[in-house]
């Protein structure tokens, strides 16, 4: 369910223009062998749910949602900072997370201060759990280590296309960002990259320009909308919020090739160091 296209019976904070005000939650995600830890920091601004909160009639309510497992949990509180801790193993893959402010108590005649005014004097009976405020969502993705999330294999995947030869193509409409070689060149990758000496030559050669591909995608006004919910957005996404180096050059188009490079380890000299060695091999043979 997306609250945000819904229209509840009484002015919701966050939804439009129901209420003036803010409620903006922001969550900090540590992932580890045992256990998974999401701290919230919820920044609210509204004096009538302010008040409220401080009378124990509201809470802040985190919703956790996990498809794979089918794990789904509600964590409530009344302080602004809050911890939410789960056993790592009740998450895999896609996991979504939920943010309201939910009534403790049947509420009666409530209207929140900078209501709207095309709810004119009407007052509301607000019954205990339902919706006063939306914070949104967001997800990330569950993997056991961060290894798993550095992989390239987490986000992107090299197959065989239809056709016979010529170039590879790109495709982000797939849960991980898809490259296609033709038939003949997907035979010679299959056959030349089994040795790992030469893995970051086809870094340099084939995912490099994917990813940078798939970010520049990313930085468009409508990627979210587009893309969001593909894993391989949502591994970018999560390696972006968890890496300050890439943090600070994310908003700026001009950073991508730098981006992509701190993504995949420094992928061109890599491979500079393989064929160095590969040159040395060659001469002594």
């Amino acid at each position: 369910m997306k609250i945000d296209r819904l229209s509840l019976p009484h002015p919701v904070l966050g939804l439009g223009d129901d209420v003036e005000g803010k409620y903006e939650p922001i969550p900090s995600i540590k992932l580890g062998k045992e256990k998974t830890v999401i701290s919230i920091e919820h920044v609210l601004d509204n004096p009538t749910l302010q008040e409220m909160l401080v009378k124990g009639d509201v809470a802040f309510c985190t919703e956790l949602n996990c498809p794979q497992t089918l794990y789904r949990n509600v964590f409530m509180s009344r302080e602004p900072n809050q911890s939410v801790e789960i056993k790592s193993d009740f998450l895999r893959d896609k996991v979504t997370i939920k943010f309201y402010i939910v009534a403790q108590e049947d509420i009666s005649e409530y209207k929140p201060k900078g209501t709207n005014q095309d709810y004119g004097e009407y007052t509301f009976q607000v019954l205990k759990g339902d919706v006063l405020a939306y914070g949104s969502m967001t997800s990330f993705i569950a993997a056991k280590s961060w290894e798993k999330l550095a992989a390239i294999s987490s986000f992107l995947v090299i197959t065989e296309g239809d056709n016979q030869e010529g170039p590879f193509r790109i495709d982000l409409n797939e849960d991980r960002i898809t490259v296609q070689l033709s038939k003949k060149d997907y035979v010679v990758y299959k056959s030349a990259s089994k040795p790992a000496l030469f893995g970051p030559i086809f870094h340099a050669s084939v995912v490099v320009p994917a990813l940078i591909y798939a970010l520049q995608q990313m930085m468009t006004d409508d990627a979210k909308e587009q893309h969001e919910g593909k894993r391989w957005f949502d591994v970018l996404e999560f390696r972006k919020n968890n890496d300050e180096k890439i943090e600070k050059l994310w908003n700026d188009p001009t950073n991508i090739p730098e981006i992509a490079q701190l993504l995949l380890d420094q992928p061109f000299s890599r491979t500079l160091t393989r064929l160095e060695h590969i040159i040395d091999q060659s001469l002594r043979d």
